[in-house]
């Protein structure tokens, strides 16, 4: 059915019969059509809300890896700790004691670097002597003593240059000289030339292990233990037959220190 209102012709549903004559999905896009304001924000609203939900995503899938890279190249290290030190068969090597010292390292390339070290033990050791008419050793008297050994080698960091959860474990080989810091005292003088010991100069050599605790980037705590190897040569009249003996002795020394990376 059709009416006609102030010359307009309208259906029975009171729409224009120009607008009838349009599909029905044109019909809903005029009606719904909103305001460009109102367009420009949801648009503004839908790009933010996208932009976040990106970032979410992006967010959870960062890997905190436990590795991290080491940037300095040098450190030095002062450390102390105990070292036990073989006597050897006469008894005549120093004794165990307290021992301390300095270490530099300088990087080489991948987990290579070079090692220079200086350690150093003041403590006691005993004085023999050896009868005419005996084969036993006889103890004189105990002096204080201060031996020192220097060492050049290798260290290898077994993460390269990198931390792993703040541990940077490593391995050294060095060798260097072991000697006796200490004059001989005055009971030593009266000894028979062949009867004097003397502890070095001599070949020492050494293997480490230990670990660097980063508690930054140029601070670290540092463990480790390493085994020095010396050799003791005994004077010929100390020996049952008179003949000059030498043997290879390993002295365990756990220390602890704390480095400066450079």
């Amino acid at each position: 059915m059709t009416s006609v209102t102030g010359g307009s012709l309208r259906l029975a549903g009171g729409v224009p019969d120009g607008v009838a004559s349009l599909p029905v999905g044109m019909r809903r896009a005029r009606k719904s059509r909103l305001p460009l304001s109102i367009r420009i924000m949801r648009y503004v609203w839908s790009s933010l809300a996208v932009l976040l939900l990106s970032a979410t995503q992006l967010h959870g899938q960062v890997i905190n890896s436990p590795y991290r890279f080491i940037e300095t190249r040098n450190n030095f290290t002062f450390f102390a700790g105990h070292i036990s030190v073989d006597p050897g068969r006469n008894n005549q090597a120093p004794k165990s004691g307290t021992i301390y010292g300095g270490r530099y390292h300088i990087h080489f390339a991948g987990p290579i670097s070079g090692e220079l070290g200086l350690s150093i033990s003041p403590t006691t050791r005993t004085i023999y002597d050896m009868p005419d008419d005996s084969e036993t050793l006889q103890a004189l008297a105990t002096t204080n003593t201060t031996y020192a050994v220097g060492e050049v080698g290798l260290r290898l960091r077994f993460t390269g240059q990198r931390t792993w959860h703040g541990l940077a474990p490593y391995g050294s080989l060095t060798g260097g000289v072991v000697g006796d810091a200490t004059s001989a005292n005055q009971l030593e003088m009266d000894i028979p030339e062949d009867q004097f010991f003397r502890f070095g100069l001599g070949f020492a050599s050494g293997v480490a292990l230990g670990t660097d605790l980063f508690v930054g980037d140029r601070f670290s705590l540092r463990a480790e233990v390493r085994d020095y190897m010396w050799r003791l040569s005994y004077p010929s009249g100390l020996s049952a037959g008179k003949v000059r003996v030498t043997e290879w002795t390993h002295n365990f020394a756990p220390t602890l220190g704390g480095s400066y990376h450079f």
